[in-house]
């Protein structure tokens, strides 16, 4: 919402007060893609700008999925697409991905799958 435009995102969402990060990844995962994971991993958290806030993100590798249906939020439009990796990481790096959370994860993930 904050920047006014479509853009492509890994499956992401706010920590609720108290929540695990890793329990807030699972909920994220289900939400917004309807999958759940046999297997999920921390693989990077990081500062978004330190100079500038102390928000932490944290990036999950799933694996071993388990398709279901998601449940969005009333509040959220999304379209899911299923990429390969490699894909992925091409529009990293052709800019086509802007979302620094996303090009992150993509790019570790390509390296530890």
């Amino acid at each position: 919402k904050p920047i006014e435009q479509v853009i492509w995102e890994i499956p992401a969402g706010k920590l609720e007060i108290g929540e695990n990060p890793k329990d807030c990844a699972i909920r994220e995962l289900k939400e917004e893609t309807g999958y759940s994971a046999k297997n999920i991993k921390l693989i990077h958290k990081f500062f978004t700008s330190a100079g500038f806030s102390n928000q932490k993100i944290y990036i999950f590798l799933a694996t071993g999925l388990n398709k279901g249906e998601p449940e969005f939020d009333e509040d959220e439009i999304i379209e899911k697409y299923e990429i390969d990796i490699n894909e992925a990481r091409n529009m990293v790096i052709n800019n086509e991905i802007e979302d620094a959370k996303t090009a992150i994860g993509i790019l570790l993930a390509k390296e530890l799958i």
